[in-house]
């Protein structure tokens, strides 16, 4: 009897078909919304660093998180979803850009995600650095 049932595959092929695609589409999917976080997760950095050199060389915060902002527009992230904050400490400018990435994949549901970047840059200490670059 049970050999029977052994030799019996009929139906397996589209049962391992259903298991198999909805696996290949996890991958798939989770590939390719995870490559989407590390671009955003560069761009993050990429701004967060321009962010802290423009406040090391003007000493103004506001320019710095204006910067920061032009910059995540500039690689395709929104900027009304990142936080910046910027920070001074002696003559240490740094700044700092978290974003909420939120994803949805199928079979598993929402999932969500902090992407962060961070640069520190030393204030510009020399007063000759914008006559330098006027007289040039």
């Amino acid at each position: 009897m049970f050999g029977r049932m052994w030799k019996k595959n009929s139906g397996s092929v589209i049962v391992e078909t259903a298991v198999m695609f909805m696996i290949v589409t996890m991958l798939a999917v989770g590939y390719i919304y995870f490559t989407q976080a590390m671009r955003i997760n560069t761009v993050a950095k990429i701004a967060a660093r321009e962010g802290a050199r423009q406040y090391a060389v003007t000493n103004d915060s506001y320019a710095a998180k204006e910067k920061v902002l032009s910059e995540l527009a500039l690689g395709g992230v929104d900027p009304g979803a990142a936080y910046v904050a910027t920070k001074a400490s002696g003559n240490k400018r740094m700044v700092t850009v978290q974003i909420r990435y939120a994803f949805y994949t199928p079979f598993v549901g929402e999932c969500d995600l902090d992407l962060r970047g961070a640069a520190e840059y030393k204030l510009e200490q020399n007063p000759d650095f914008y006559q330098k670059e006027g007289k040039e």
